[in-house]
């Protein structure tokens, strides 16, 4: 049986939403007509990604971890509503073309990724591989890429 590992594959994903990023940013760059359309595809998988973290996957690590895991997820969430806030600035910013506050908007995201992903993948995606037995983390996983892949 393969070893499913919930920190491989969300950092794998986190990898390919930067990519994404930096596709808007170039967008924002050059003042593309594309902007809008990548903004959202990128809005879309990052909204996934999140959902599916607090949806699922928090309350798998929660049920199994400490108090300062508890704290730590309470954490990871807060940050999921500040990326949010931050996703909807950019989203206003570009819908009307400015384009200097959307690269703005977008500096301060790239911050907030940067930093949450880090706490993310040194904290609850290590403490679910350690925790949540092969099985689950494989059935957990099964179920992020069907998620994603329907949701395309």
């Amino acid at each position: 049986m393969a070893d499913y590992s919930i920190d491989d594959a969300l950092s794998h994903d986190h990898e390919k939403l930067d990519a994404l990023l930096k596709q808007v940013e170039s967008a924002i760059a050059s003042h593309s007509g594309e902007t809008g359309k990548l903004t959202g595809t990128f809005i879309k998988r990052l909204a996934y990604h999140m959902t599916w973290e607090e949806n699922v996957l928090f309350p798998a690590v929660q049920r199994c971890c400490s108090c300062k895991g508890h704290r730590s997820i309470e954490s990871l969430v807060s940050d999921h509503e500040r990326i949010q806030e931050s996703l909807d600035n950019l989203k206003a910013a570009i819908e009307v073309m400015s384009w200097d506050l959307a690269k703005d908007h977008l500096d301060n995201l790239k911050v907030l990724l940067q930093g949450h992903n880090y706490d993310e993948e040194r904290g609850v995606y290590l403490d679910a591989d350690r925790l949540l037995d092969n099985k689950m983390r494989e059935e957990y996983l099964k179920k992020f890429q069907e998620g994603f892949l329907s949701d395309l």
